[in-house]
């Protein structure tokens, strides 16, 4: 049975689409078209088993590093959060090697919240939305797998490294996981990749000739409404239809190239001034300090690395 060598895991709008596009450009890697196959956290998905997951979406016969590019195992889906997710990837493949790629976390917030505004997931604003989710007294459950992940409160949790990726260090050894940052991969992308080639056992001196370009930039609003999935699933009996007779494989391919063009370009930072920017800093503030233990470590986020010195 073939197997995979690598998973990158996330985080989600972190540059993993910029990774997704250089990694596979390099003529030892082997990755599927799709970048998102979410087979470890999908429940629909991963009940088809692994064997249908690697003939269906790994067909080569070579002797490429195979790996995927799946963000949705930081977040979690539904009732499988991240730990969940994490011991179904050791039980498949415990030799696995992880790659997490982590932006700042208020940014990455910030951002993902942007996103699912783009595709109608929010009617208040993102201040409002914030201050609602720091005063739930549920967010431990939504953490622990005790209520589903929702799409509502995963852009505020998706950005708490050192919690999720605590699944990952105990479930696989220090020398499986490899953890970049996104602010190197836009600094310095050059030795980025080489030592995320490194850590795949591949040439280490390949540039792909894209190296240095913006994939993907984000945005709030839609180009046109009609084709977010908060309009079109209003329709009756659509979602029904799509999900129920259109194959999976093309399906996503089909909403992702949707999700990608049907975004207006727009700014995905929050100013440092802005009120809830400090919240989210001082709520981070202790995830921070575990994440930093865990990749013996500073990070390059200054918010928190100023405080300690």
């Amino acid at each position: 049975m073939k197997k995979l060598d690598f998973i990158v895991i996330g985080a989600a709008k972190s540059g993993t689409t910029t990774l997704f596009e250089l990694s596979k450009k390099h003529p030892e890697i082997f990755m599927p078209r799709e970048k998102e196959i979410p087979f470890f956290s999908d429940e629909y998905l991963y009940k088809k088993g692994i064997s249908w997951y690697l003939s269906t979406y790994f067909r080569y016969n070579d002797e490429r590093k195979c790996g995927s590019m799946t963000p949705q195992y930081m977040l979690g889906e539904g009732a499988n959060n991240p730990d969940k997710v994490a011991e179904r990837i050791k039980q498949d493949f415990p030799d696995i090697k992880i790659v997490a790629i982590l932006r700042h976390p208020v940014e990455r917030a910030y951002s993902h919240y942007q996103m699912l505004s783009q595709r109608g997931h929010f009617k208040k604003g993102f201040s409002v939305t914030v201050e609602d989710l720091l005063n739930d007294s549920s967010l431990d459950d939504y953490r622990t797998g005790l209520n589903p992940i929702e799409d509502s409160n995963a852009f505020l949790l998706g950005s708490e490294y050192g919690r999720i990726l605590s699944y990952y260090y105990k479930k696989f050894s220090r020398e499986q996981i490899l953890v970049l940052f996104t602010d190197d991969l836009k600094r310095d992308p050059s030795s980025v990749l080489e030592n995320y080639f490194g850590f795949l056992g591949i040439n280490t001196t390949y540039k792909p000739e894209t190296l240095g370009k913006e994939f993907r930039k984000g945005g709030s609003k839609p180009k046109l409404k009609l084709l977010t999935p908060g309009f079109l699933f209003k329709i009756p009996f659509l979602e029904k239809v799509w999900k129920s007779y259109i194959p999976y494989v093309i399906r996503k391919r089909v909403e992702y190239s949707i999700n990608l063009w049907n975004i207006k370009s727009g700014t995905t930072n929050l100013r440092k001034d802005d009120p809830v920017y400090e919240k989210l800093a001082a709520f981070y503030a202790s995830d921070i300090e575990k994440l930093e233990k865990l990749i013996g470590d500073k990070t390059p986020w200054k918010d928190w690395t100023d405080r300690t010195k």
